[in-house]
């Protein structure tokens, strides 16, 4: 195994260097595979760089439920990004008040106690009643004292006009220990933003989509407090706040300033649409930010992206084989979503895939990228948040073949969907026979004519760009290089058995090998039973091992 090291460096900045006579792929695989050990070796651990610096993190609140309404998306991704998380509360309760028949006090610290638990956090709490927080002398001693106890390297905390007197003085507490010099970078959150919080005018946000239940969960066990009213309050500034980034959901925030030598948060935040930031600068040159592995809620290895071509954070899930052999390349198949984000109405394809143990029987690396919007794998004429085609081709593809041991060449990088992204994995096979060998479908619309139904429209644009990735003009297009060896593999069907008839007759009008099942009728769904099926279709001779030809032309396998 080539030996390699990590050097020093700044968060979110990967480099490695491998020593004299070590190739720089070489040592790629090898760290990739350390990561790899690591993260199976280790189930329930999340999956962090030991390299980077791991981060403190106070956040700041007033009462139980502020930094988790405020920020419990952030909360969330920062604890399972491995970072200390502590969520500080000025005051858990109000003279003699009780809720459920106990104590304030009690009630409240055991919701937040559960809040945290959620979000993978560690409260605080001061032990200072609702009515008489101040930020008085002997308050600001007591919460300096702590502060310089802890040594965080970062603190989030109220923005500081807020109509709560509590939510001021916690901002006015934070803001009196806070130093010009050295000491920690300064965060601002907003709550009830317009009720609460005023004049806030944030410069970064965060996609909440992929810890947005998290957040909900945490919210919730303040059960004391009207959370799903808390909820519905913020979920409203969570989508205001989500178009003025162009996503769906974001939170926002504000960095008082970047002082030298002190952390920032290591997040993917995003910037209000049409700034000139030096991060938006970054997205429009088409340079992704890929997260390192972490474990996520399925227990799949996954990176978190931000990319020029998507609409907010994605993400790339990996599922590998439990065992790797380190001097081997593993096949990669493309498990293309038919959803967007992570979103489960026809099921989960890698799920499916590990449901089966068809990585480690099959002995490949299965790849489940998201997307920002409904995937019909396509670049949009005019939206430059919508270029599926290109993101996967140019962020996906390359950070896998560079961070995982792939066979990186056509033969090696394989397609499997089915609906969408059944449409997909051909489209991209016949628009791109240089970069993937094959691709596997099923149930899928193939000789849809125009970009009218299935949320096409959204995603194409217009007729003239619908046309570029139709498979019927891509078929007749590419019949002549398509006829060395089977490639296309037709599976069963669900809704569209009259358009895979059709498919199958104009492949074999022109002459392509492919390989044709028609039936049973099964589910449209990732779980109804054609995965197995597909996933070893693209592993296997199909010509001899999949399917039988078709009386009279042996050039077509195909099976009935």
């Amino acid at each position: 195994m080539a030996k390699w090291t990590v050097p020093k460096r700044t968060l979110g900045e990967v480099r490695v260097v491998p020593k004299e006579g070590t190739s720089m792929r070489n040592a790629l695989v090898s760290l990739a595979l350390a990561s790899l050990s690591l993260s199976i070796a280790t189930p329930g651990l999340t999956a962090v760089d030991p390299q980077v610096k791991k981060l403190r993190i106070v956040v700041f609140g007033g009462h139980p439920d502020d930094p988790e309404s405020g920020a419990g998306g952030l909360i969330a991704v920062l604890a399972q990004q491995g970072h200390e998380v502590i969520l500080a509360y000025g005051t858990v309760f109000r003279g003699g008040r009780q809720f459920f028949d106990r104590p304030e006090a009690e009630v409240r610290r055991e919701e937040a106690t559960a809040a945290c638990k959620v979000l993978g956090a560690t409260p605080k709490f001061f032990p200072f009643a609702h009515e008489t927080l101040q930020a008085d002398a002997a308050t600001v001693r007591t919460v300096t004292a702590w502060l310089d106890d802890v040594k965080p390297d970062i603190v989030v905390t109220h923005w500081p006009l807020d109509t709560h007197p509590n939510h001021h003085v916690v901002s006015s507490l934070v803001w009196q220990r806070y130093q010009r010099k050295g000491g920690w970078n300064l965060y601002f959150f907003e709550v009830m933003t317009d009720q609460q919080t005023l004049g806030f005018q944030p410069d970064l946000y965060l996609d909440l989509e992929p810890v947005r239940d998290l957040k909900r969960r945490a919210l919730l066990e303040h059960k004391s407090q009207s959370p799903e009213a808390i909820w519905t309050a913020h979920e409203r500034m969570h989508r205001n706040r989500g178009a003025e980034c162009g996503v769906i959901h974001a939170e926002a925030y504000r960095l008082l300033e970047a002082k030298p030598g002190c952390a920032l948060l290591p997040v993917t935040f995003l910037h209000r649409k049409g700034t000139n930031s030096s991060a938006n600068s970054s997205r429009r040159d088409n340079a992704p930010t890929i997260s390192s592995v972490r474990r996520d809620g399925d227990g799949f290895l996954s990176h978190s992206v931000s990319s020029a071509f998507q609409g907010g954070t994605t993400e790339i899930r990996v599922l590998p084989p439990d065992r790797m052999d380190p001097t081997a390349r593993y096949p990669v198949i493309y498990v293309l979503p038919v959803e967007a984000r992570r979103e489960r109405s026809y099921g989960d394809g890698l799920l499916e895939v590990r449901k089966q143990d068809l990585h480690n029987q099959l002995k490949a690396i299965f790849v489940a990228p998201t997307f920002s919007h409904r995937p019909w794998y396509a670049d949009h004429p005019s939206d430059p948040e919508i270029r599926q085609e290109s993101y996967l081709l140019r962020t996906v593809v390359p950070f896998v073949d560079s961070h995982y041991p792939t066979q990186a060449a056509p033969g090696g990088r394989l397609l499997l969907g089915f609906s969408k992204s059944g449409w997909g994995a051909f489209s991209l096979l016949l628009r791109h026979p240089d970069q993937f060998g094959k691709a596997v479908a099923w149930d899928a619309p193939f000789m849809q004519g125009r970009p009218d139904k299935y949320g096409m429209g959204a995603i194409f644009g217009t007729q003239e760009n619908f046309e570029r990735y139709r498979l019927t003009n891509l078929v007749e297009q590419n019949a002549l290089d398509l006829r060395d060896r089977t490639r296309l593999f037709v599976l069963g069907y669900g809704n569209f058995r009259d358009e895979h008839e059709r498919f199958h007759a104009l492949l074999k009008s022109r002459g392509i090998p492919h390989v044709y099942v028609d039936g049973p009728q099964r589910p449209h769904r990732w779980d109804s039973g054609w995965v197995p099926e597909a996933a070893r279709a693209l592993l296997e001779d199909g010509e001899t091992k999949v399917a039988a030809p078709i009386r009279g032309n042996p050039a077509v396998p195909s099976q009935r």
